[in-house]
């Protein structure tokens, strides 16, 4: 007997896919002053952005549409001061400041990407109006 064999994803399209999923949150954190708890006080926004950004990359790639569960991001984010032997607050902060210019380039991209498709982008141009005013000078 033989083993059915699986068809291996591109490497690139699971990057797309978990980009997608991740940097709505990462940008949300910008407005948000960089801080855990004030962004799992109101995760909807970023959530959402983050399911039109899936969307869009599902499109692009044929691939099926992910979403991270609310409760999931809420356990994660809730947990992750406990699991991590520095501040992350403080470390997304000085990370994700220096890459600016990259999220905002996968915003610009989900969002032209989707309007060329038809697809729901208010969440994503929301979003990258919130972190362009986030954005320190």
């Amino acid at each position: 007997m033989y083993a059915r064999r699986r068809r291996a994803r591109p490497a690139h399209r699971a990057g797309e896919r978990t980009a997608a999923l991740i940097i709505p949150y990462i940008a949300a954190l910008q407005p948000a002053n960089w801080s855990l708890p004030v962004l799992r006080a109101d995760i909807t926004p970023a959530a959402e952005a983050g399911a039109e950004a899936t969307a869009i990359v599902a499109a692009q790639t044929g691939g099926s549409r992910s979403r991270a569960p609310k409760w999931a991001v809420r356990l994660i984010r809730r947990l992750l001061p406990a699991l991590t032997p520095f501040d992350p607050d403080r470390y997304l902060n000085v990370h994700f400041t220096k890459v600016a210019d990259q999220t905002e380039l996968m915003l610009d991209g989900w969002i032209a990407e989707g309007e060329s498709l038809g697809l729901p982008v208010a969440r994503l141009r929301r979003l990258r109006t919130d972190f362009a005013a986030g954005v320190a000078p």
